[in-house]
């Protein structure tokens, strides 16, 4: 908290900036004996603009600009404005800012730089096909990137993701020692780690402590606000823990026991309640007198009208933390009623009572169905029967002499069988010793094929998008110059193939691909042959 006098309209007064509450306030000086009120509040994401006058003026100003209006402050000194500016600064930079929703479709993703930048960063190998094949070869950025249109998209979908809302004081675990040198020996100290984000949440998601807050900081000292708040019965209400009676009493927080986690009494909650609009389909008072059992609400105590005080405050404490998290996530608090009441009928609809709608299809009319598929003279058609029964007829339709024939010319002899098996094997020990033979080993050829097989595999795969798009454009333009690397590639991967010894086994891996770079630029050669006698230069 940063708290230097100043003056606002011609009024004297003090600007406090609370760090944790995210907002910047000026109160008017008040007389002796009294509490100053606020007056004007300023919540820190809302600035647009900050400017101090420069250090020659005779006035030492604040300006802080927002979206609605500007606000003036005169400060008695230049340190002043100077630290009050450095802690503004401070302070916006540290709120975090929601991401910008980017559009995701191709032509944005491939003109997107600052997206591309960062997913070569991210990915290290990514970043190398990069270099190779864009900067060394001279590829075209869009064509290297048109093949990974997916990644970007994922990366910017990575990149827009926030953290929603969770439960707080769930997540804080504070540690209580018993000596501290300021209250005395013995004394519960509380040590917890907070940072401005988590207090903004606390006080987001329970009002009750945002107003004890503001009521008792100062006088209380901001450490010694939040380590009495961890150990007070308040702290164990919002956690949804029972009381005990052998709680220790604190005559500060102990008085917000009689608000709730919103910061209402019992009183204000019901007048809020009689206020509402209660659909009568949840509406458990409204509905009572249609139960068919007559036994209203007493089986289950959640669902009774005036239970006790403590019965229900862990449940109703969860439900409604839940409710504020769940519509922070789906907006459904902007919603206007209307909407918000729409919403819940389709969600407490009973689908699943619905007739299953009929699925749309177009029924079809053949005319003259014999002749577009005439039947064939030669096939017999089997009515319809049993297993069985077509057995029989399978059986009865071979002659009884041949039988015997025919199923011993489908046995196999054991000799036969043992044949295919040492046959099958001696491959399979074959095709082992050929592997181990060809393990790769970190050698100087083995790098520069690595590094020269991706490359061309890289060329390879843009070539025949190129080709196979037809898009004359792209056969104008980008086509030439992926065949001159494609033959680059094959180039550069038969000297590397010709300068290796001869016990180098590596290079037999990439003789494939040698022969796919070959067959591109057989194609291309001859498409392009085939075009010039299609159409020849006159």
């Amino acid at each position: 908290m940063f708290t230097v006098p100043a003056l606002h309209s011609g009024k004297k007064g003090s600007l406090v900036l609370s760090s944790a509450k995210n907002t910047l306030e000026w109160s008017p000086s008040a007389p002796p004996g009294s509490s100053a009120s606020v007056a004007l509040s300023l919540d820190l994401s809302d600035m647009t603009g900050l400017q101090a006058s420069p250090a020659t003026a005779t006035k030492n100003r604040m300006k802080i600009t927002t979206a609605q209006s500007n606000f003036i402050f005169e400060l008695p000194t230049r340190q002043n404005l100077d630290a009050l500016k450095s802690a503004l600064t401070s302070t916006s930079s540290s709120t975090p800012q929601l991401p910008k929703q980017k559009s995701i479709s191709d032509a944005d993703l491939l003109a997107d730089t600052a997206l591309q930048q960062s997913l070569l960063k991210s990915n290290p190998s990514l970043q190398q096909q990069f270099l190779d094949a864009v900067v060394d070869q001279h590829l075209p950025s869009d064509e290297f990137w048109r093949t990974r249109i997916p990644i970007l998209r994922m990366q910017s979908l990575v990149q827009t993701q926030r953290r929603g809302a969770y439960n707080v004081l769930a997540s804080i675990r504070p540690v209580t020692s018993t000596t501290a040198p300021e209250s005395g020996a013995g004394a519960p100290q509380v040590r917890v780690s907070l940072s401005p984000d988590k207090i903004k949440d606390i006080f987001k998601q329970y009002p009750v402590v945002r107003r004890a807050y503001d009521d008792n900081v100062p006088p209380l000292a901001e450490t010694a606000f939040w380590s009495r708040f961890f150990l007070s019965k308040l702290c164990r209400k919002l956690r949804g823990e029972r009381i005990a009676a052998t709680d220790a009493p604190d005559t500060v927080m102990d008085k917000y026991l009689q608000y709730d986690e919103d910061g209402m009494t019992e009183d204000q909650r019901e007048a809020e309640i009689e206020n509402t609009k209660v659909m009568r389909f949840v509406n458990v008072e409204a509905n009572e007198m249609d139960d068919s059992q007559k036994a209203g609400n007493t089986p289950d105590f959640t669902m009774r009208q005036n239970p006790g005080k403590d019965t229900l405050s862990i449940i109703r404490t969860i439900n409604k933390l839940s409710q504020k998290i769940v519509e922070g996530v789906e907006n459904e608090a902007d919603l206007p009623e209307q909407a918000q009441e729409q919403q819940k009928a389709r969600e407490l609809a009973l689908n699943d009572l619905q007739p299953e709608p009929e699925s749309p299809h177009i029924e079809l009319h053949l005319r003259k169905a014999k002749q577009l598929s005439p039947p064939d003279s030669t096939t017999q058609r089997l009515p319809e029967s049993s297993a069985a029964q077509v057995l029989d007829h399978v059986l009865s339709s071979v002659p009884k002499d041949n039988i015997h024939s025919l199923l011993s010319s489908v046995a196999v002899s054991q000799r036969d069988t043992a044949t295919v098996h040492t046959h099958v094997f001696s491959l399979i020990g074959n095709r082992r010793q050929t592997e181990q033979s060809i393990q790769p080993v970190d050698t100087p050829t083995t790098r520069d094929l690595k590094l020269s097989h991706t490359t061309a595999v890289e060329f390879l795969h843009h070539f025949w998008t190129a080709f196979l798009s037809a898009d004359p454009s792209r056969a104008s333009t980008v086509l030439p110059i992926l065949v001159a690397s494609v033959d680059k590639s094959k180039t550069r991967l038969l000297s590397i193939v010709n300068s290796a010894p001869e016990q180098d086994k590596s290079t037999a891996q990439v003789r494939i691909t040698l022969d796919a770079l070959q067959l591109a630029l057989t194609t291309y050669n001859t498409a392009l042959a085939q075009q010039k006698a299609a159409h020849p230069v006159t």
